[in-house]
């Protein structure tokens, strides 16, 4: 049998399941294009359509449905073999490097590594915590952790946690300046964010809970700082009002040692990806990792 013959087989089949070119990619860990391009090659190399492809949904046509439930059959039998390799092989071994955004990667990311390596202690990790946005394709990186709204589309990002902005003080700089409402802070010291050496006037931005109006309002920066570590910890010296992602925050606010402050107001959103480079062979402890770390609810 030609190993051409097995091309395109699961992507069918996980888009026939799903619906949606989108989905299947999703659930696969690769793009929408490929797995198009793969099914297309599995219609031409059988001389039929299986799918109807439509903006809505994909629907299976008479000889995709006899396709759909052999393959199925085909593919859990596939399955069941691998399983039986795997559990003969269960044993990992071997480093995987991960890039980290600061912050965060010292602590809410060290959860899950901690947690992997106890499981396989013969795994080791190498972590690189930097603001830089590593280039997985061309550097010798496993994996990533990402805050980003947009990721680079050469890359499989399987998202994770979100999380909301907080405005945030301490407990003492709010009984000294006792803000009321959420323009207050524009004639408060604030610690805002910026990789500039000359940085602007920041301006932070929030929804009208009543009428989903924008509000935007230059705030005075007392630190600027391209650490939102640094500026945590400015902010339990009382320096002044925070305004970051909860990831960075929610765990003093919890304590108390900060509070946070005009949470009726919508904020911004920080989304936590994991992404890893598109090959075709990803090593089986990665592999391992990036499952545990989807299926553990970590993050």
């Amino acid at each position: 049998m030609h190993m051409d013959k097995w091309i395109g087989i699961q992507e069918f089949v996980t888009a026939a399941k799903y619906g949606s070119f989108t989905s299947a990619a999703e659930y696969l860990g690769t793009t929408k294009s490929n797995i198009s391009k793969k099914i297309t090659h599995l219609e031409t190399r059988l001389g039929v359509t299986l799918l109807h492809r439509s903006n809505r949904r994909l629907v299976l046509t008479s000889a995709g449905e006899v396709y759909f439930e052999h393959s199925t059959k085909l593919l859990k039998t596939l399955e069941q073999n691998d399983q039986l390799v795997i559990e003969t092989q269960e044993h990992l071994s071997g480093p995987i490097v991960v890039s980290l955004p600061p912050g965060i990667g010292e602590s809410l990311l060290m959860e899950p590594i901690c947690k992997f390596q106890q499981l396989h202690p013969d795994v080791t990790f190498v972590t690189n915590v930097s603001i830089q946005c590593i280039d997985l394709v061309e550097q010798p990186f496993d994996l990533a952790f990402r805050l980003s709204p947009t990721i680079d589309p050469n890359l499989i990002a399987r998202p994770l946690r979100r999380a909301p902005y907080r405005l945030c003080a301490s407990p003492q700089f709010i009984k000294t300046h006792s803000p009321k409402e959420i323009q207050d802070i524009t004639r408060l010291s604030c610690l805002a964010y910026s990789d500039q050496l000359s940085p602007k006037n920041a301006v932070w931005s929030f929804k009208n809970p009543q009428n989903q109006q924008v509000l935007q309002l230059e705030i005075n920066a007392c630190i600027y700082s391209d650490s939102v570590t640094t500026l945590v910890q400015a902010c339990h010296r009382h320096a002044g009002i925070l305004y970051c992602s909860d990831f960075f925050v929610a765990k003093h606010i919890a304590e108390a040692s900060l509070v946070s402050l005009f949470e009726e107001w919508i904020s911004n959103e920080n989304q936590l990806w994991l992404v890893y480079p598109d090959r075709k062979s990803v090593k089986r402890r990665v592999r391992a990792f990036i499952d545990f770390v989807l299926e553990s609810g970590i993050l």
